[in-house]
C-alpha cells in the first residue's frame, strides 16, 4: 500500500471511532428503539441490492436480465 492509502484508512478509522465514541450517554437518553428502527431501514434497503446480485448469479444470461430490470433502455 502507498502512503496515501494508509492515510485514507487512518482517516476513516478516526471518523468511525469518533462516531461511536461516547455513544453510551446518547443511547441511555433516547433508548434503543430509534437505533433498531434505523437498522431495520438499512437492512430493508440492502435486501434490494442483494436480490439483484442473487438474480445475476442464478440466471443463464445475467447481462440481459439484470440490465433490463435495473435500468431499462
Amino acid at each position: 500500500m502507498k502512503a496515501r492509502h494508509l492515510a485514507m484508512l487512518s482517516l476513516g478509522d478516526m471518523i468511525s471511532i469518533g462516531l461511536f465514541f461516547n455513544t453510551g450517554h446518547i443511547i441511555s437518553t433516547i433508548g434503543t428503539l430509534p437505533i433498531l428502527m434505523t437498522m431495520m431501514a438499512v437492512n430493508f434497503a440492502f435486501s434490494g441490492t442483494e436480490l439483484i446480485g442473487i438474480v445475476a448469479c442464478e440466471t443463464e444470461n445475467p447481462e440481459k436480465v439484470v440490465r433490463w430490470r435495473a435500468a431499462p433502455r
